[in-house]
């Protein structure tokens, strides 16, 4: 069954245009012009969401708010503004409106493809998969009028998809050339995509950035379904995860931490911890090179990985301490979204002293992104703060040394230092491992628990336990 949504607003043309543009998209729209209507309605019916104006009267927003909070608690809002309208009226301010109930806000003028993305942005991958499923087949290879900045890659052999596609999938023939493979609710083929695979040797398949939420959440689901499964190897699982981190920081990095990212990047931590628990032979994926991609925001998914596995290793270890891990890793350089993309890219070493001044207040910008929000909690804040600290008292920063620094942000430091030390020095894991153990004054930056730690999740369990 479709979706349902209510829209209120006091502009009569907005309503016909909007109910019009949700029908196509395959909502079921009931639409009311004042709050009275609206919670006669919504006593009557229930909805998915309801998309109303501030300016409603007749019973005013506020109203219909309070009564949603009190009938209809797990209903989406998103709530509708005039330009600098929160501004005339002073008592009331986003923080007020999101208490009260409000996912979204969408401020008018505003373009109708912008509600269909926080709609789905609001939807579970469920909600997603049965509109994919009721869209119908088009299948017809067609052009479309992109550019390179408008779509995201994904690898064409890391590639998955449900029997109904969720998204439209492009092919790329040359700089801003691309043209559309499959739609939106198009039956997935796989002899399709193995046809552009092997016959057309492309590398590589593209969607539109919008849709980069419905991929992440697909992922996720996709390899919760499969955590257990033996036909599914952990080097797929993990690298739909990688796929999944990756796409997420981009967006994080682009539009700023909010609360479907938050979603997002608990359900890849947990999935990473299971793929932990289900797969005892992780070690050989972790011993090997080709798990690692410079790209910046795949470095995240990587000290995720890498530092969730190490804290397993370690006695005092509880299930609170792995999932705060787990989470301070993916977003541990949260704070780097908000300078310039030089500093992303490059080494601290490669920088100049202006530059590097500004880099070592990445911490600390993270910490003023994620003041405030209830998801990161004040343990994985300090955390992400001190990632950068060295038990030698040498990190930054604050320069602090010792039982000073949590040990958990010791451990994202050493997992930090030694994803960069694979891509500076291209060596393979064990390799990288063995050259930060044997600088003996760099060693000095990590307590010793975490190195032996972390020795152990490259060793097969097996022998560990023999040896115990």
């Amino acid at each position: 069954m479709a979706l349902k949504i209510l829209l209120v607003d006091p502009e009569t043309k907005w309503l016909e245009e909007t109910q019009l543009f949700l029908k196509d998209e395959l909502y079921q729209v009931a639409s009311v012009s004042n709050g009275k209507s609206a919670q006669a309605i919504l006593f009557e019916h229930k909805f998915f969401a309801v998309v109303i104006s501030l300016e409603t009267t007749d019973h005013s927003a506020v109203q219909v708010l309070n009564y949603i909070k009190s009938n209809c608690p797990n209903l989406k809002i998103i709530l509708t503004l005039e330009k600098e309208s929160l501004e005339k009226r002073e008592e009331l301010d986003c923080g007020k409106l999101k208490k009260m109930g409000v996912n979204s806000f969408l401020t008018k003028p505003f373009d109708k493809q912008a509600l269909r993305d926080v709609l789905e942005n609001q939807q579970s991958i469920h909600d997603l998969l049965d509109t994919a499923n009721k869209r119908g087949k088009k299948e017809e290879v067609e052009d479309e009028a992109l550019s390179d900045d408008d779509l995201t890659s994904i690898s064409i052999h890391e590639f998955y998809s449900s029997k109904a596609v969720l998204f439209d999938v492009f092919i790329k023939l040359s700089e801003d050339k691309f043209v559309k493979i499959l739609h939106s609710g198009d039956t997935f083929s796989s002899e399709r995509i193995e046809f552009y695979k092997v016959e057309k040797k492309l590398d590589y398949l593209y969607f539109k950035n919008k849709d980069r939420m419905k991929y992440i959440k697909f992922n996720n689901y996709m390899v919760k379904g499969l955590l257990k499964s033996k036909k599914i190897g952990v080097k797929e699982k993990s690298a739909m995860l990688r796929e999944a981190a990756v796409k997420l920081m981009d967006i994080a990095y682009s539009d700023g931490i909010k609360p479907q990212i938050l979603d997002q990047g608990k359900e890849i931590c947990t999935n990473v911890l299971g793929i932990i628990d289900n797969h005892k032979n992780l070690h050989k994926l972790l011993r090997k090179h080709e798990l690692f991609d410079p790209d910046a925001y795949s470095h995240s998914y990587l000290v995720t990985l890498f530092a969730s596995s190490l804290i397993k290793q370690l006695e005092w270890q509880s299930e609170s301490m792995i999932d705060m891990m787990a989470l301070a890793a993916m977003f541990h350089d949260i704070g780097k979204s908000e300078m310039n993309e030089f500093l992303i890219s490059k080494r601290p070493e490669d920088m100049d002293n202006a530059r590097l001044a500004e880099y070592k207040t990445h911490p600390e910008v993270a910490i003023r992104i994620l003041e405030g929000n209830k998801v990161i909690n004040d343990n994985i804040k300090q955390i992400i703060f001190q990632h950068h600290e060295a038990w030698d008292g040498s990190g930054f920063p604050k320069g602090i040394k010792g039982r000073k620094i949590m040990l958990m942000a010791n451990a994202i430091r050493l997992i930090d230092d030694f994803v960069h030390v694979i891509k500076s020095e291209e060596l393979p894991p064990v390799d990288a491992l063995r050259f930060i153990i044997s600088d003996r004054d760099g060693v000095k930056k990590y307590h010793s628990d975490l190195i032996e730690g972390f020795i152990k999740i490259f060793i097969d369990p097996k022998s560990l336990r023999k040896s115990a």
